[in-house]
């Protein structure tokens, strides 16, 4: 009889621990995602698409800690800007990638801001 009931409890653990895993919603893809699985997707479409409102969080990711999304970053901002010459390597230490993530700090500096059109406001008077 003991048998019989360390079978069955090993049949109800296994089926709940299987039910279990299937009851979860993965998280969606964001740039503001801390885990590479839901943030690196986020980064590929965001280069792929040329996404000028991305552009800012493309280059905070190439201080991350994680070097898959620093190299996701640096290849998204690639498709962006063909002048790259930051010399940035997603696999250098902090210190070392400093001045190329300062040079992307610049270039983003030097292209115009962009606002969603969400934000900009319609009911204050529209300068020339």
């Amino acid at each position: 009889m003991t048998t019989l009931t360390n079978i069955y409890r090993v049949c109800v653990i296994l089926s709940l621990s299987l039910l279990a895993t299937g009851c979860f919603v993965p998280e969606k893809s964001s740039l503001a995602s801390h885990e590479a699985a839901t943030k690196i997707p986020a980064i590929k479409v965001a280069g792929d698409k040329k996404d000028p409102n991305a552009r800012f969080a493309l280059v905070e990711a190439l201080d991350d800690p994680d070097p898959a999304i620093r190299f996701a970053a640096i290849n998204a901002l690639r498709q962006y800007a063909t002048e790259d010459q930051s010399g940035y390597r997603y696999y250098d230490e902090t210190d070392a990638r400093r001045p190329a993530v300062q040079w992307w700090h610049k270039w983003l500096g030097d292209r115009p801001a962009t606002v969603p059109a969400t934000s900009r406001s319609t009911t204050g008077p529209v300068s020339p």
